[in-house]
């Protein structure tokens, strides 16, 4: 069934004048659901932070990871594998 642009236009005027009819409606329902998203946003339960590090080793490999923006995955030479806990011998070979 297609519609045509006469009936698509009858559509909308009818929707115009339900808006001017009931505009003032509309704009509250809206304002209440805006002030209750609001209230819902300041009151939810936050979810807890991430516990810190209790090793001090951790906590320095975290520290030099977070301080060094060019470490990345294996383009560095295997740096980055010490979080994972590999092994020394496996890593490769730090480059210049």
């Amino acid at each position: 069934m297609e519609y045509s642009v006469q009936d698509f236009g009858k559509l909308l005027n009818e929707l115009t004048a339900f808006i001017h009819d009931n505009g003032d409606y509309l704009f509250m329902v809206f304002a209440w659901g805006c002030s209750l998203a609001i209230v819902w946003l300041l009151f939810r339960k936050r979810k807890s932070l991430l516990p810190i590090p209790a090793s001090p080793q951790t906590r320095a490999i975290v520290g030099i990871m977070l301080a060094s923006p060019g470490m990345s995955s294996d383009a560095d030479g295997g740096r980055t594998r010490l979080i994972m806990g590999d092994t020394p011998t496996r890593r490769t070979i730090d480059w210049p």
